[in-house]
């Protein structure tokens, strides 16, 4: 199955790296991970190098929901029984955080950013939902349990939040990846502590933060 994301868009294209380099920070795999964060590294002026060993964006990323949203599946009913009320919210804040970085940076990128509803839905357990909608309120949350008569399979429900978004994930990504110092078509062969090897040389770095 194609893409629904890589219709009627041109990806940009980075050389590959085929010298030594020498970098602070090595970040290895150009995904929605990776090049956000060679990103906020760049904007916070740390020299680095992302390495991708086949296109960006051309693995997970390119099959993405693209939602933005605190709902991550059923999880906080199960995260306030695990870590306790105040690690919940520890996350759940995480989350609106990076909501609104998203939404601060799509402000001046044409990727067609919208603020949507979210929905997580069950197809057999009503009562889970509930308890998902509860730890949602517990939290500080408006959620609700609605129908999903729209989907093409039957359920038992949804946990609706709203103020949640959704956007072109690739548009996105390949305008904030223009100007960074990326690499593709750039396999790390072999990892020692501060040396990377690739086919043509090696990028000496003081960190390295892998994306698989």
């Amino acid at each position: 199955m194609n893409s629904v994301w890589i219709k009627d868009i041109n990806p940009p294209s980075f050389e590959p790296l085929r010298e030594s380099r020498r970098t602070d920070v090595l970040i290895v795999g150009g995904g929605i991970a990776g090049i956000l964060c060679a990103y906020m590294l760049k904007r916070s002026g740390v020299d680095c190098i992302l390495a991708e060993a086949d296109k960006i964006c051309s693995g997970i990323t390119k099959n993405t929901t693209a939602k933005i949203t605190l709902q991550h599946g059923l999880i906080y009913d199960k995260l306030i029984n695990s870590i306790g009320l105040d690690g919940a919210r520890k996350y759940l804040e995480a989350q609106t955080r990076a909501g609104l970085e998203y939404e601060r940076l799509c402000r001046d990128i044409y990727c067609d950013y919208e603020t949507r509803d979210s929905f997580v839905y069950s197809t057999s357990d009503r009562r889970r939902l509930e308890k998902e909608a509860d730890a949602l309120s517990r939290l500080g949350i408006g959620a609700q349990i609605c129908a999903t008569d729209t989907l093409p399979m039957p359920t038992v429900g949804a946990v609706k939040v709203g103020g949640q978004a959704q956007f072109h994930p690739l548009k996105f990504l390949y305008a904030i990846a223009a100007d960074l110092p990326i690499y593709e078509n750039t396999k790390i062969l072999e990892i020692k502590p501060g040396r990377a090897t690739i086919d043509g040389g090696e990028i000496a770095y003081n960190k390295m933060i892998v994306f698989s």
